[in-house]
């Protein structure tokens, strides 16, 4: 097909047809470029394209957006949330092993290396949590560079 111009994909191409009993498409026609777009451009509504639909748009998007970040817990708030919850495991293990040993029975092992299990988590919670940002991401700052261009 010349340039600027649409036509059948399967007749340039010569690929068979399943419809047609595996002939090529005989469609020969083609169609100007502008002519097509003009076409599937003036099918759309015209308010689609006008910038009050993109404002009440971009408007909920952002209201969704800040409740959906004011609610939900933070990944930081999580990440300590475990952290601390660790942190009580360990003090329970922790007071076991004292108890078991202010008893006079012998040390278990198991005992032993759920702690260490904690630690290592901890460890890597500790990790992660150094690594997530703080501050919070600006939406409004975003959809008034998009409305700009």
């Amino acid at each position: 097909m010349a340039k600027g111009r649409y036509g059948c994909t399967n007749r340039k191409t010569w690929l068979p047809i399943a419809d047609l009993d595996g002939a090529r498409c005989p469609n020969s026609k083609t169609t100007m470029r502008e002519e097509l777009e003009d076409r599937v451009l003036s099918s759309l509504p015209v308010a689609f394209f006008s910038m009050n639909l993109f404002n009440k748009i971009s408007e909920q998007l952002i209201r969704h957006e800040i409740k959906k970040l004011n609610t939900a817990p933070s990944r930081r708030d999580d990440l300590q949330n475990q952290l601390d919850r660790l942190g009580r495991d360990q003090r329970a293990i922790i007071s076991q092993v004292r108890e078991r040993a202010d008893e006079g029975r012998p040390r278990l092992s198991q005992l032993d290396d759920t702690l260490d299990e904690l630690e290592l988590k901890k460890a890597a919670l500790s990790n992660e949590l150094e690594q997530v940002p703080t501050e919070a991401v600006e939406l409004s700052a975003r959809i008034a560079q998009v409305r700009a261009h």
